[in-house]
Order: C-alpha cells, then structure tokens, then sequence
C-alpha cells in the first residue's frame, strides 16, 4: 500500500474516480485444496481452483478470479485481490 500511495503522490493521479473489475483465468490440470478448512478466521485463505460462470464459455475448465482496481487517469494499479474460481 505504501508503493500504490507514493505512486499517485508522485504522478498527481486522481483517486476521485477509479475503475474495478474483474476477471477470470481458466486453468488446465487437477488442482487439490484442503476442504477441511479450520474454524479460525485467519488471513491469508488458500482460494479454490474450480469450476464457476465462465464468460469464455468453458464449463469444463477450472478457473480463478481477479479483481482490480485501478486510477482512472495513467490507470495506476491502486488495490488488486485473488479469489476462488466460484465467486
């Protein structure tokens, strides 16, 4: 965080207005994660690789998602987030 706020002290980018979104990956290969997960809430969380809405059209194909957001003026990266391929 510290890097994102000295990138837009130094390059004046607008905070005002920014842009989200989102993508999806889809992967090839078996991906196993822990489905015994632990009662505690504790960050970071393991996401899961597997099958969601697939905008390319590919069901058959295991994916994660990738959230963005970035500053409307030199498209600045600000916050960047990495989630299960179901959300």
């Amino acid at each position: 965080m510290s890097v994102v706020l000295e990138a837009v002290k130094i390059l004046r980018n607008e905070t005002n207005t920014v842009h989200l979104d989102s993508t999806s990956f889809h992967v090839h290969g078996d991906y196993h994660t822990d489905e015994d997960e632990s009662t505690k809430d504790i960050e970071p969380k393991t996401i899961k690789i597997t099958y969601g809405y697939s905008r390319d059209k590919r069901p058959d194909l295991k994916q994660f998602m990738m959230d963005l957001i970035c500053t409307k003026d030199g498209d600045v990266p600000l916050w960047m987030r990495i989630g299960s391929g179901n959300e």
